[in-house]
């Protein structure tokens, strides 16, 4: 990662990849590209593939789920970034990330990343120019009522 300034937003392009079915969990997916980005097809089987080998379980695990989630496939200026997301107990919503630079043989995970070096130790939003930064982690129980209120207006 650069250590220079970051900027915070610039305009994505964003996509809608339709509606999947993986494992009993119904999940939204939405693409995201930085300027002379795309997100490809290879990009949606991987996406799908995270979702199969790595997601489910986590849903299984955290139990109570309400079969619905949503996921960001980011093509972002350095790495793809795939952001899984799953609610559980009506609005806590849950999530999983998988996150690889480009010229990365392996993904990035925060034991790869020194603390002095993640962006909100700097200062700075947690992004890679907008690109979600955690990979390979897990939220549970983060309460987002107002998230859910907004996925539900997309679903109708």
């Amino acid at each position: 990662m650069n250590a220079g300034t970051i900027e915070v937003y610039r305009p994505r392009d964003v996509s809608v990849l339709g509606d999947w079915d993986i494992g009993g969990l119904k999940l939204k997916a939405y693409g995201l590209a930085a300027v002379g980005r795309h997100v490809d097809d290879a990009m949606v089987v991987f996406a799908q593939s995270f979702v199969r080998q790595d997601v489910i379980s986590r849903v299984a695990a955290e139990g109570d789920s309400n079969g619905l989630g949503f996921v960001i496939i980011h093509a972002g200026s350095l790495g793809i970034s795939i952001s899984a997301h799953w609610w559980i107990q009506g609005s806590v919503l849950c999530q999983h990330n998988y996150r690889k630079l480009y010229s990365a043989s392996e993904p990035t995970t925060w034991k790869s990343v020194p603390l002095s070096k993640r962006p909100e130790r700097q200062g700075r939003d947690a992004s890679d120019e907008g690109a979600l930064w955690a990979s390979a982690g897990s939220m549970s129980h983060l309460e987002i009522e107002s998230t859910q209120a907004t996925y539900k207006n997309h679903i109708r």
